[in-house]
């Protein structure tokens, strides 16, 4: 990972943005990070770690951005950080972002990568979690190896150089990729598991198939195949001897069923004369009630009048009983809606009160639409008072403060005049005893030209110098001018505590202003009415009401004069139905009594008569055809029967039950033989194919058993007992890691240490192999890491971290680490020391990488040209590059 540019703002000490290009430092490969303690130094580092992995350089500073929030920022400033990076040869932006969303904050999570000239998104509505996982992969670094491979923080330098070798291991796989050889050997471990049960299934298969026929062994199976071949041979001999003898049978049984059809014939043609013979008598009648018909039919047309005038008069009586019924219904529905209309008109007083009512509310619609509003003019009035009096109260304070500082500073000024001029008078005695002691008889004195002298001043104590009267002067001017200003402050306090009793009066005019109103217009609303909402639904539900009032009103009186015009059209309809049913009564009895003559004159002696023997001429016709065709159909079942008589005479009734019975009884036993033959060639085909099958397969479980073995011995071998694959590599990767920081180790405290790796394997129970031991070639003993005082510990880790940046790069891992951070640490080196870290970074300049270190060591300093700079102002820290 190469950086490019960090840029981040409220994030920190720093409020404003800030923007680093890393491009200007690359050529030099080594800058300095300094600045004032506490003016944001590795908040840099912090930044990068966010930006990828939303966490600080150091773990103690917690996770999220709202931890690193400038302390200065407003609700307006975004908290952002933006990082852009190179890796595997593409260059990436993260970028992680939190704004205030009305009370709360929203955190934003983003990414992209540079194709072409823009920006391309690589998630579409990316979490948190989604973006700190790609970091992890591009950069082929956990959050933890981060820290302590690029980006090493205070207190965390030495960490990958003591730390156990569980640690290391979890480390060095990640950079080195050696996950791959644990996976390699697990895999073959679990492909071998998966062969070894593979062969044990099919075993299993072998033996379950073989006794599937009741063998150990496909030998025995061979075997048992050729006793049932026999057995099929011989079932095939009988089962050709059955089918002659059942063929044989078959056609005897043939012949006689030829015999039994012509008999059977001969009986149904007898059972048909029969049948029909029975039937003479019926037929007789038959003819009988034909004749009987023929009569009834003449007089049909006379009967269908009878027929109809009854059935005018029926219902000329059925309308004569509608008409009464809607009658009485029309009557019922004028007595009903003139009693819907008097209970309807029982509401006239409560009709008129709510007509009254209505513009009396609609008037008060403007005082209720108003009370909101002077309720909350009332309300602002109270707010704005209770404002004032605060105002007017601090006013008071400030002004009493002003005074209490004023009196003070005159009484300042009046001890610092008093001293002054104590002073200064005894500044002048002590020059008139210096003048004193230099006049002479008959000479002028120099200060007021008179030649007599008749008291001069007498030395005094120690006078006052002129510089400690100067001082004095410069007090009293200073006091002064201190007094004039808290006098300027106490009469600007005067002025802000009228203002404020001014400011306090107004409010409390408009106060009882606004309360009066609104308590006038809460005095004016409608009993039982509180606010405009009930006024406007009282008002609705009143003008509804007296809507459907005057709608029910119009309708019910308009019913009653439909109700009253029904019961008059029922009334004429009543009549004009009882006219017409008299009439067509009367008709309809006069044509019965003509009836009752016809019938007598025809020969039936009642109209049940008549009924009984009349028939549809369609049936009478039937009737008849039915009396013709059973002539003919006797008269040719006589011939059959007669011919049949004929044909068979002299000859027996066959019996073929009998040999239908040893046909079933053949066929069954030979179908039973069939069955066997088939069952036995079926379980032959399978002993044949399953015995060639099973050979094969026992061959290849032999062969598949060899194989394994040599398998489970190299998958044994891989896996190992006290040392893995993967460890033993990552033993070797860590020795050429030694190695390398060895080579850089030789010019550092004149080549004294030596890095080594440890050979312990560890138990069981934890892991080993790659601890760390230091030689010290003054005594010649090797001892652990952890005994290394600080200054030496850290230049030994500061070449370790070197030697394994080189090592990753150079064994081609996909991990890249083109650049490295030290957060502090110089400060346990003395100035030799110094020089040593120095040499041993130049191997990353060497190596064209970037070395960053944040340190307060001058000789650093005063040693690096490429810095960022940061500095510390009210306004928030701000940091820049000097190359």
């Amino acid at each position: 990972m190469r950086p490019i540019s960090i840029r981040f703002q409220a994030f920190g000490p720093y409020l404003k943005e800030q923007v680093l290009e890393f491009s200007r430092l690359e050529n030099g490969g080594l800058f300095l990070i300094c600045g004032e303690t506490g003016a944001g130094k590795t908040t840099i580092l912090d930044a990068m770690s966010y930006a990828l992995y939303n966490r600080s350089s150091g773990s103690l500073r917690g996770r999220g951005l709202e931890v690193m929030r400038c302390k200065m920022a407003g609700p307006e400033d975004d908290t952002v950080v933006e990082f852009d990076f190179a890796s595997g040869g593409r260059q990436y932006r993260f970028r992680r972002s939190m704004r205030m969303l009305r009370k709360n904050f929203r955190d934003d999570h983003q990414c992209w990568e540079l194709r072409e000239g823009d920006w391309v998104p690589l998630f579409e509505n990316p979490k948190e979690k989604d973006v700190s996982e790609l970091a992890e992969r591009l950069l082929g670094l956990t959050y933890e190896q981060f820290r302590q491979v690029m980006l090493l923080p205070q207190g965390q330098f030495e960490k990958l150089l003591v730390s156990d070798s569980e640690e290391k291991e979890k480390i060095l796989v990640s950079l080195f990729g050696t996950g791959r050889w644990d996976r390699i050997a697990g895999e073959i471990a679990e492909r071998v598991k998966l062969r070894a049960d593979a062969l044990e299934q099919e075993k299993r298969t072998l033996r379950a198939r073989l006794q599937v026929f009741g063998c150990d062994t496909p030998e025995a199976l061979a075997e048992q195949a050729v006793q049932t071949q026999q057995e099929v041979e011989a079932l095939e001999t009988q089962c050709r001897s059955g089918g002659t003898g059942l063929e044989a049978l078959r056609k005897q049984v043939a012949a006689a069923l030829e015999a039994q059809r012509a008999f059977r014939q001969l009986d149904e043609a007898r059972a048909a004369y029969e049948l029909l013979h029975g039937k003479q008598e019926e037929f007789d009648r038959l003819g009988e009630t034909l004749n009987m018909a023929a009569r009834a039919e003449a007089l049909q047309p006379d009967y269908e009048e009878v027929k109809r005038a009854a059935l005018a008069a029926a219902e000329a009586g059925d309308r004569l009983r509608r008409a009464q019924a809607g009658k009485q219904q029309a009557r019922a529905a004028l007595r009903d809606v003139e009693d819907r209309l008097q209970r309807h008109e029982e509401n006239k007083e409560t009709y008129a009160a709510y007509s009254q009512q209505l513009p009396v509310f609609r008037q008060k619609l403007d005082l209720y639409r108003q009370l909101e509003d002077k309720e909350g003019a009332a309300r602002h009035a109270a707010e704005a008072l209770t404002e004032a009096a605060r105002t007017l109260n601090r006013a008071g304070e400030q002004l009493t403060k002003a005074r209490i500082g004023w009196e003070q500073a005159i009484v300042r000024q009046r001890e610092t005049t008093a001293l002054y001029e104590q002073a200064l008078s005894g500044y002048l005695s002590g020059i008139g005893s210096v003048l004193a002691g230099k006049l002479e008889p008959g000479k002028p004195c120099p200060v007021c030209g008179s030649v007599e002298h008749p008291a001069p001043a007498k030395p005094g104590g120690a006078a006052v110098r002129e510089e400690e009267l100067e001082v004095l002067s410069r007090q009293v001017k200073t006091a002064a001018d201190r007094a004039s200003e808290t006098l300027t402050r106490y009469h600007q306090a005067q002025q802000d505590r009228e203002q404020a009793a001014q400011a306090h009066n107004l409010a409390l005019l408009a106060d009882n202003d606004a309360r009066k109103d609104y308590e006038l217009a809460l005095e004016q609303r409608i009993p039982g009415i509180g606010t405009y909402d009930q006024l406007t639904q009282r008002i609705q539900r009143t003008a509804q009401w007296l809507q459907q009032y005057e709608q029910e009103t119009e309708a019910l009186r308009a019913a009653l004069v439909q109700a009253q015009a029904n019961l008059q059209a029922a009334e004429s309809q009543t009549e004009a139905a009882g006219a017409e049913e008299a009439q067509l009564r009367g008709q309809a009895q006069q044509r019965q009594g003509d009836w009752q003559r016809q019938l007598q004159e025809a020969g039936f002696a009642r109209q049940e008569e008549f009924a009984a023997c009349s028939m549809p001429r369609q049936e009478r016709l039937a009737g008849q055809e039915r009396l013709i065709g059973f002539g003919r159909d006797l008269a040719r079942a006589r011939e059959t029967l007669e011919a049949q008589e004929q044909a068979l005479a002299g000859q027996r009734r066959p019996e073929p039950e009998k040999l239908e019975g040893q046909i079933k009884a053949t066929e069954e036993a030979q179908l039973a033989r069939q069955r066997q033959l088939a069952l036995k060639q079926d379980l032959l085909r399978r002993m044949r194919e399953e015995a060639k099958s099973l050979e094969a397969l026992r061959t290849k479980c032999a062969q598949t058993q060899l194989d394994l073995a040599e398998d489970q011995a190299f998958s044994r071998m891989l896996s190992g007992t006290g040392l893995s694959l993967q460890r033993y590599v990552l033993g070797v990767m860590l020795s050429s890691v030694t190695a390398e920081a060895n080579r850089l180790l030789k010019n550092v405290y004149g080549g004294r240490y030596q890095l080594f790796r440890s050979q312990e394997l560890g138990d069981k129970r934890r892991r080993g192999g790659l601890e760390l031991e230091i030689l010290d070639h003054a005594n010649g003993q090797r001892r652990s890491v952890r005994t290394l005082s600080g200054g030496e510990k850290f230049l030994v880790a500061l070449s370790l971290a070197i030697g394994l940046s080189s090592v990753v790069q150079a064994q081609g891992s996909g991990v890249r680490m083109e650049a490295m951070f030290i957060d502090e640490g110089f400060g346990s080196l003395d100035k030799e020391a110094v020089a040593d870290a120095l040499d041993i970074l130049d191997g990353i300049r060497r190596g064209s990488g970037m070395v960053g270190i944040i340190s307060h060591v001058e000789q650093l300093a005063e040693t690096i040209p490429n810095k960022i700079v940061v500095k510390k102002t009210r306004q928030g820290s701000t940091c820049s590059i000097r190359a």
